[in-house]
């Protein structure tokens, strides 16, 4: 495992059965609910660099609209683990 797929923090311990889950198996399918923390955390996912600037620096934005997946925001994801290493 690593850091996570595509800065999805949890990713790891859903594949890899951290945390109360058991391992993945080849084949297997898996719906996992993150929360923010565990998802994209505070960078987001597709924010305009602007906005990353000033949520680097503390500031606290009213409207997250520019981004994919705003800051903290929980996500699910559906997981199909085809073989190790593919």
């Amino acid at each position: 495992m690593g850091s996570g797929v595509d800065g999805i923090q949890g990713f790891d311990a859903v594949v890899g059965g951290e945390e109360g889950m058991a391992p993945m198996r080849a084949g297997g399918l898996r719906l996992a609910k993150l929360p923010g923390d565990r998802g994209y955390g505070r960078a987001g996912m597709g924010c305009s660099s602007l906005k990353k600037v000033a949520r680097k620096k503390g500031a606290v934005l009213e409207n997250d609209v520019g981004c994919i997946v705003p800051p903290n925001e929980p996500i699910e994801l559906l997981v199909e683990y085809i073989k190790p290493g593919f």
